[in-house]
């Protein structure tokens, strides 16, 4: 059986790209073993049309391949992009996804369904409403080589899918109450709640200025401070940190030892130095049945789905003409080369 994992997402940029992907300050250029070609623009037509895989009259280009692995390949540094294990493992990605997207649109073709329009548009008017302008969407897809077509295309694909999971839960069963207990008891662990304590925090930008503030609490409230000093104090609910719960090697630890209202810090984190407060605080203790039932749930419906779609996907491939070529596929290799 091909190994397919459901999960992937539809890629943004399975049409050739205009560029070759940049790699931490490299360009990736991805050659084929077998010719002497040496850079990523020398490869001949004839090379960059074959097609490397297909499904029925679906099919993706070597061209498309290498430019689609490009593309996933440029977020790793030069010396794990040209790594063996790690170049057949992204191999495998993108054979994966194009493969899962050709077979849900063969499904499409196949039933005669139908995407409706309003509804795409309005999941890309959605998606683009998220970004501060249209200029800024636009750099977007520029900076990940990726087309307002290809784009819209992988929205597309994800819609479908969801149509395709909406079909596939109609045909399954809803979970019993015995079910949902067997799964809790052999999950017990995971439903255990650890240590965990509600925090107020003050976000500073350097060590030595968490320590001035830190010896200003003792004359001002830390309500007072986080409005003067806190880097997000623009942001009032800022303050309130939330729950954190107890991790065995986290810099977050000496919350856990301390006494309610002592001012804790400074702790250095990502976004920079933080003091905190601890307002309340909740002890480890097993949660009941009926407490994560909602969870239990979810999860059990979700290996069903899981289940349901690998056999969908089965079925398909034994239906559909599927071919890879692997020899092509196995062929590229990374090469980089310093802008």
């Amino acid at each position: 059986m091909l190994i397919l994992n459901w999960l992937s997402k539809p890629q943004l940029n399975l049409l050739l790209m205009k560029r070759p992907a940049l790699l931490a300050g490299f360009f990736v250029c991805l050659t084929v073993m077998t010719t002497t070609l040496s850079g990523c623009d020398l490869f001949s037509y004839a090379t960059k049309s074959k097609v490397v895989l297909q499904v029925e009259n679906r099919t993706m280009t070597l061209s498309q391949f290498s430019n689609a692995l490009a593309n996933r390949l440029k977020e790793l540094d030069p010396l794990s992009a040209k790594d063996p294990s790690v170049l057949k493992t992204f191999k495998t990605k993108v054979t994966t996804d194009f493969l899962v997207d050709a077979l849900i649109e063969q499904w499409f073709f196949d039933k005669k369904l139908n995407l409706n329009g309003k509804v795409l548009d309005a999941e890309l008017a959605k998606t683009i409403s998220q970004f501060p302008s249209d200029k800024d969407f636009r750099d977007e897809l520029a900076s990940q080589n990726k087309s307002y077509q290809d784009w819209r295309k992988a929205v597309e694909i994800g819609l479908k899918r969801e149509m395709l999971f909406a079909e596939l839960r109609k045909e399954m069963a809803k979970p019993t109450t015995e079910e949902l207990q067997a799964h809790y008891q052999n999950n017990k662990l995971k439903y255990f709640q650890n240590e965990s304590v509600q925090a107020e925090s003050i976000l500073l930008q350097d060590e030595n200025q968490a320590d001035v503030v830190k010896k200003l609490s003792k004359k001002s409230s830390f309500e007072s401070l986080f409005k003067e000093y806190s880097l997000d104090r623009s942001t009032p609910q800022a303050m309130k940190y939330g729950w954190i719960e107890r991790a065995t090697g986290s810099p977050l630890e000496m919350l856990f030892l301390s006494k309610k209202s002592d001012l804790i810090g400074p702790i250095q984190v990502a976004e920079g130095y933080r003091l905190f407060k601890v307002t309340q605080r909740k002890q480890s203790f097993q949660r009941s049945f009926e407490d994560v039932r909602p969870q239990i749930l979810a999860e059990v419906v979700a290996l069903r789905e899981s289940a349901r779609f690998s056999a969908w996907l089965d079925e398909q491939i034994k239906r559909y003409k599927i071919l890879r070529n692997n020899a092509a596929i196995d062929a590229l290799v990374v090469e980089t080369r310093e802008e």
